[in-house]
């Protein structure tokens, strides 16, 4: 199992076009296709919008239940990750800190951090549209996901590493 930090760059127009978030993720990354397998951990983060184009926010987790390519491309890519409903988590935006200070503890599992701030955090995550977590990051996303309140009310906190 490996844990992935993914950049969904179109959020905010998304929101705005009325998409809803789920639990699937879609790419038009080849080599996240090929990298990524069922039981991985896609960590989803967005910018904090117009207000807060300099800050970030985590939007959700998502454990990969199933990785599949479309007879029909879609908008956001022809590779498709489906998510398992039951631990995938979308959380609050409104409820959370500035994610970025937590984006420049990752190490990943090339061991380079995210050296940009602000609204450059994206591009040095859009390189191949994923990133490969380290097990030391993958504990510190799950405590952090531990401590925020998710969208969908429930009373029992999650833990994403197993």
């Amino acid at each position: 199992m490996s844990h992935y930090l993914v950049y969904w760059h179109q959020y905010w127009k998304d929101k705005k076009e009325r998409i809803p978030i789920n639990v699937n993720w879609s790419t038009s990354s080849e080599k996240m296709h090929e990298t990524v397998r069922a039981g991985d951990w896609l960590w989803v983060i967005v910018s904090a919008g117009e207000k807060a184009p300099n800050e970030w926010k985590l939007l959700q987790v998502i454990k990969v239940h199933k990785n599949k390519q479309e007879s029909e491309p879609s908008r956001w890519g022809d590779w498709h990750f489906i998510g398992d409903k039951k631990v995938s988590r979308v959380f609050s935006l409104q409820t959370q800190p500035d994610f970025a200070a937590i984006m420049q503890l990752l190490t990943f599992a090339t061991g380079r951090r995210i050296e940009y701030k602000g609204k450059k955090i994206g591009q040095a995550l859009q390189t191949h549209g994923f990133r490969a977590l380290s097990e030391k990051d993958a504990i510190l996303l799950n405590k952090y996901a531990g401590t925020l309140m998710i969208s969908r009310s429930r009373s029992k906190k999650p833990n994403y590493v197993k």
